[in-house]
């Protein structure tokens, strides 16, 4: 069967997001990228240090395994997340908004569950310590796991919780450093005390160079630094991070694309007229089914994204 080649989400977000890899919304969509978060937890948490980077990628989200269509634009559920909810609202205590936020079941031993949230922040100086605002924000997400993951009957379910932040523009001093936060055990008097479980939080500062001039020795940073560099080109930014990091930045899937792609140009040329509707409808249902991205979707057939999306909710309701 013939096999085509297509470019995966990583590759379309470095596109879209050349020399504006910093900007609130493509900082986003990069760090929504699996590729991209299985290196971070793979450098950044315990529990999976010891893991490939396609098992983190499998482990991701829990149960990738389970794929459902993608309703929002530019992301194909097998490449990217879907995250948690990122809005907490929690009765008197006031509403957080999370960058990035979703959580990773282990595959070895006993099944561990851990939620974790990046955040990227391009001020390191907002007037006030980032020490405190990290705390608060595993504190909520600690906090909001009542009733959900555990209860008053039995806090041994309680979920550890990883926030990870990513700062960009920072002193010459303090970059290219990674720093963590945890709870720790002290014993104060007598001798020590065996057992307990306590490590439910960990926070990592990961500060890059971004344009220090400098090229970091460290694994991690060096690979952010790519990645959400303003200065190196789309071309450069793929070769390096296919070459030294093994991203990929095309996947293959087998014989059908092609003829897609030739009935969706005729489609397109002729114009969306009501007896093609059916037919597009299909087209963008098996496109879906191949993971195709809803922007590269849009792109190919000639309707808008939010049709896309429109026909794609349509398609899981149908399912539902």
């Amino acid at each position: 069967m013939q096999e085509n080649v297509i470019k995966t989400h990583l590759a379309h977000g470095i596109e879209k997001t050349e020399y504006e890899a910093q900007y609130d919304e493509n900082v986003k969509l990069l760090l929504s990228d699996k590729q991209v978060l299985a290196r971070i937890v793979k450098y950044r948490t315990e529990e999976f240090e010891n893991y490939d980077i396609p098992e983190i990628i499998e482990c991701i989200e829990g149960e990738p395994e389970v794929s459902s269509v993608s309703i929002i634009p530019g992301k194909s559920r097998k490449e990217t997340i879907i995250g948690m909810n990122n809005e907490s609202k929690e009765a008197y205590e006031g509403e957080v908004t999370f960058d990035v936020r979703f959580y990773m079941l282990t595959k070895k031993e006993k099944r561990i569950k851990i939620i974790l949230n990046i955040e990227a922040q391009k001020n390191y100086y907002p007037g006030y310590h980032f020490e405190p605002r990290a705390v608060f924000y595993c504190a909520r997400m600690i906090s909001e796991q009542l009733d959900r993951e555990f209860s008053t009957e039995n806090y041994n379910e309680l979920k550890k919780v990883y926030s990870i932040w990513i700062f960009f523009d920072t002193s010459i001093k303090d970059s290219d450093t990674i720093t963590e936060y945890k709870l720790d055990k002290k014993d104060i008097y007598g001798k020590p005390v065996q057992g307990g479980k306590y490590d439910y939080l960990s926070i990592s500062f990961i500060r890059l160079n971004s344009g220090k001039g400098k090229e970091s020795k460290n694994h991690l940073i060096r690979m952010l630094d790519i990645l959400f560099s303003n200065e190196m080109d789309v071309s450069s930014k793929k070769t390096i991070l296919e070459k030294e990091y093994q991203m990929k930045m095309t996947r293959k899937i087998e014989g059908g694309l092609n003829a897609m792609c030739n009935v969706s140009l005729g489609i397109r040329e002729r114009g969306i007229e009501e007896g093609e509707q059916r037919k597009v409808k299909e087209i963008i249902k098996n496109m879906l089914e191949l993971n195709m991205p809803v922007y590269t979707i849009s792109k190919s057939v000639g309707i808008s994204e939010d049709e896309v999306i429109e026909i794609a909710n349509n398609i899981v309701n149908l399912k539902q």
